[in-house]
């Protein structure tokens, strides 16, 4: 598994910056894509086909001032659980594929071309996982109220799922934001389900309403399965937010 530091930067320049001058205000839409500057560079070191996780800090990835994080070993050379960066090209899963787990778990269920970069959310035991899964960095100077984002199958739990899947299972996402440390709301989304014997998995990135969530501090993520033998795991991209800091 191939690794790479997204650094942890625009939160530290921004609060370096805070004096006690006049108020300013800046508000902006944030829509992660995880398609970062250096993605050319990154191609040409460590070709197309990667994942990426922080290994000096062992923390996450950032956009902007929002956090994506995970855990790693205490040596930062192991992903443990929480989010992980992939560059592996999507591919829908058909009957009769035979998927690589521990490759495909981190292949997204999609149209190669559908996204050149995207974030994998693994749950994992609660000692692998990073205290909480998604962070707004400047919450003390402002607000970030989540929108949206895009959500698919990882092409290994679609073959899972279309394997082990009976009537009434189902792969469950919940986000649930907190402001000021105590739950605010949340937010769900049925990603597999299973009815009249059908496995519905889709193909494609589709849509997660968080708009039901508003104003977070950061975000805990949790995702259930009804059946054992179909991992935990959801790709994410296009996470979108309002964000508004005072400084």
């Amino acid at each position: 598994m191939k690794k790479f530091l997204v650094v942890f930067i625009s939160a530290a320049m921004f609060v370096s910056c805070l004096g006690d001058g006049p108020m300013n205000s800046q508000q902006y839409n944030m829509v992660a894509t995880f398609e970062y500057v250096n993605d050319y560079e990154m191609d040409e070191q460590f070709g197309s086909d990667s994942l990426y996780f922080d290994t000096r800090y062992g923390t996450g990835l950032t956009w902007a001032d929002v956090a994506f994080l995970h855990k790693t070993t205490e040596d930062k050379q192991t992903f443990l659980g929480g989010f992980i960066l992939s560059h592996l090209k999507g591919k829908v899963y058909s009957q009769g594929d035979e998927p690589d787990k521990d490759v495909d778990l981190y292949r997204v269920n999609a149209p190669a071309d559908s996204s050149r970069t995207y974030s994998v959310f693994k749950k994992s035991s609660d000692d692998m996982m990073p205290v909480h899964d998604i962070g707004f960095m400047l919450d003390e100077y402002g607000t970030c109220v989540v929108k949206v984002c895009k959500v698919a199958v990882p092409f290994y739990v679609a073959y899972a799922a279309q394997t082990h899947f009976k009537d009434g299972d189902a792969l469950v996402i919940k986000f649930t934001g907190y402001r000021d440390d105590k739950k605010a709301a949340e937010a769900s989304f049925n990603l597999i389900t299973c009815e009249g014997g059908v496995v519905n998995v889709p193909g494609k990135w589709v849509t997660f309403d968080l708009s039901t969530i508003g104003d977070i501090q950061y975000i805990d993520i949790d995702v259930q399965s009804t059946n054992p033998n179909v991992p935990e795991v959801f790709c994410m991209d296009n996470f979108g937010a309002a964000v508004s800091v005072q400084y």
